[in-house]
């Protein structure tokens, strides 16, 4: 049976990571694959400091405060506080009653106090909620000159180990317990089991981190050939666009040489409408002058026919007459025609004398 008395101790370099320990150990954080502890038992968990540390404000207020002692801005590497875990072998839960146990953790946070100081005391939690009982404390290291300075108070190639003596020492060997075996320095004597558990803890840690960072370079890799074909993309439509526009730019000056050309046609057009039209009226006005001229003229010649056809109708009387051997009625027609041998030949003149055939007749 083992039964030896169990403390380690870790530093923590950054705010970020002490609020993401305290987030874990207020059990505030989701519940991840790799946690051991049993939400069902949480209730039995206790806080000792600082209070109302569940309190997402709490918690990061505390520690500006210590940071507001500080006599001088610390180096950027410098340890900003120290994670001691204080427990003992599983067996020991069978050894030591409840109250022993809750004994031996006030002992463990008195001893520390007395190492790391009163004052420096930030934080600290009991858990009850995993296989093996154990506390969480919290210290910042700062020493009597407001300074960070964890190497302070451990300094030295043998200092880790001196630590675990004097807890043995001074905490495990009042309760029964064993100190671990003494191996090489910064080696953690915890029982076999709980050390296989921290190795597979920090082996899925690890290949959790590996498979997050590949995670994200796979999505940053995608999210870049997205970029890149999204930029390929505009750049193809931007040379649609200037094409397009080019095209367009081109046919409004091909369309505005058209306009021009259209205009000075209209323009060519218009003169040649105004010339036929002025061309018209000259020939409407011509040719009504010599519609008018031809009329006259049809006019004479229609007199002409007219009188022509008296005239022809007037000889046949008379051949009728002369024919028919009645001489009274041929000189009787002459009497009332005196006239009819000119209007025989209208070329003669009226003062020509009578055919002498007629007169002969008379």
């Amino acid at each position: 049976m083992n039964k030896y008395c169990i403390i380690r101790l870790e530093k923590v370099k950054s705010w970020t990571e002490l609020q993401a320990r305290a987030r874990h150990n207020n059990r505030t954080s989701k519940i991840r694959e790799t946690d051991t502890y049993d939400v069902s038992k949480s209730a039995a968990n206790e806080i000792l400091r600082p209070e109302n540390v569940k309190n997402p404000g709490a918690i990061k207020d505390a520690y500006e405060g210590y940071m507001s002692k500080l006599s001088r801005k610390p180096r950027p590497d410098a340890v900003r506080a120290v994670e001691v875990v204080v427990t003992f072998s599983h067996d020991v839960q069978d050894i030591l009653s409840p109250e022993d146990q809750r004994k031996y953790f006030q002992d463990s946070i008195q001893h520390l106090k007395d190492k790391f100081g009163e004052d420096n005391f930030f934080g600290g939690w009991l858990h009850f909620d995993e296989e093996t009982n154990h506390a969480h404390l919290f210290f910042i290291p700062i020493d009597a000159n407001n300074v960070l300075n964890f190497k302070g108070f451990m300094h030295g190639k043998n200092a880790f180990s001196q630590f675990q003596t004097d807890f043995y020492e001074q905490v495990g060997q009042k309760y029964g317990l064993d100190r671990g075996e003494i191996k090489e320095e910064k080696k953690q004597h915890v029982d076999v089991k709980t050390y296989k558990k921290e190795l597979l803890f920090k082996d899925v840690h690890k290949e959790l981190k590996l498979f997050e960072i590949d995670a994200t370079k796979a999505e940053l890799e995608k999210r870049e050939q997205e970029l890149k074909a999204r930029e390929e993309q505009l750049r193809l439509r931007e040379k649609e666009l200037f094409d397009a526009f080019t095209a367009v730019k081109s046919k409004d000056a091909q369309l505005d040489e058209e306009f021009q050309v259209l205009k000075a046609k209209s323009l060519e057009l218009d003169g040649i409408r105004k010339f036929l039209e002025k061309k018209q009226l000259d020939q409407t006005n011509q040719l009504n002058a010599q519609y008018k001229s031809k009329i006259t003229e049809l006019g004479v010649q229609l007199k002409t026919i007219n009188e022509a056809i008296e005239l022809h109708d007037d000889f046949k009387t008379h051949l009728n007459l002369r024919l028919n051997g009645d001489l009274r009625e041929v000189n009787n027609f002459y009497e009332e025609n005196r006239d009819w041998t000119v209007g025989l030949d209208p070329t003669q003149d009226d003062n020509k004398s009578y055919p002498k055939d007629i007169e002969l007749g008379r």
